[in-house]
């Protein structure tokens, strides 16, 4: 790797430690000859009741004009003791990925950062002691929206207030997202919100979802899908989605 571009995998993995400190990533070589490799992550809370998954080029984290041809997996126990190898140099660090071959696949041993006067050995872990990669099928099933209750947009702003309000209500675990006659809204015991204007119905539909979920969510805008037993996040800034399922009434 001639360059391991600190920032932006940084940000990378801070996306990731939301859900856990243990991180997991796969490069995923191109389609074709033509096609650029990407990497991709999918992680899920414990209890399986939420999952995150996101992809960005290889070229956003890295460059290189090493030739990927099988799957790289890369996984490590804590991702913050990453982001604290990478805050001790600069933008300009080069590095390699030490690998062993299992199976179809290369996975990873050790990443090496280097610059002109430090070098940083991270080792890591086995991925089959954490997540492992969603089936095409799994995806499918996870995020898929044919069933939709309702959709709209949201900016990262008006899920920021949402937190705000929780504070109004601190003994409580849930919250309310409902499509209404005057618009989707953030619902609780004490206060209402409106958030978009633009969806309205004839009668009221609202689905009950816990606070929790709301850590997972990054400092972007998404469109938001409703459907029996989730709500489907897609960001509209980032190749990122998420899907947190609903709770029942209390």
């Amino acid at each position: 790797i001639q360059r391991v571009k600190v920032t932006e995998l940084t940000s990378f993995i801070k996306k990731l430690l939301v859900i856990d400190k243990f991180i997991y990533f796969r490069i995923k070589p191109g389609a074709t000859k033509k096609t650029a490799p990407v990497i991709i992550s999918n992680c899920y809370l414990p209890e399986k009741d939420a999952v995150k998954i996101q992809q960005v080029d290889f070229a956003d984290l890295f460059e290189s004009d090493a030739d990927i041809t099988k799957n790289i997996k890369i996984s490590f126990f804590d991702g913050s003791y990453v982001i604290e190898a990478l805050k001790h140099f600069g933008q300009t660090v080069s590095g390699e990925i030490v690998c062993k071959e299992i199976g179809d696949d290369l996975v990873a041993t050790s990443i090496n950062l280097v610059n002109d006067d430090l070098n940083v050995s991270i080792r890591c872990t086995d991925p089959s002691l954490g997540f492992q990669d969603l089936t095409a099928d799994q995806i499918k099933n996870i995020f898929g929206t044919d069933n939709s209750v309702f959709n709209f947009d949201v900016d990262y702003f008006k899920i920021k207030e949402l937190k705000g309000l929780f504070s109004l209500e601190k003994e409580k675990e849930t919250f309310k997202i409902a499509v209404t006659p005057t618009g989707i809204r953030f619902k609780g015991e004490v206060y209402n919100k409106l958030v978009n204007a633009d969806v309205i119905v004839d009668k009221e539909i609202e689905v009950m979802f816990y606070k929790k979920y709301l850590n997972l969510f990054d400092k972007e805008s998404y469109n938001i899908t409703v459907c029996p037993g989730k709500a489907v996040f897609k960001s509209q800034d980032t190749n990122t989605m998420i899907t947190i399922a609903s709770c029942q009434s209390e």
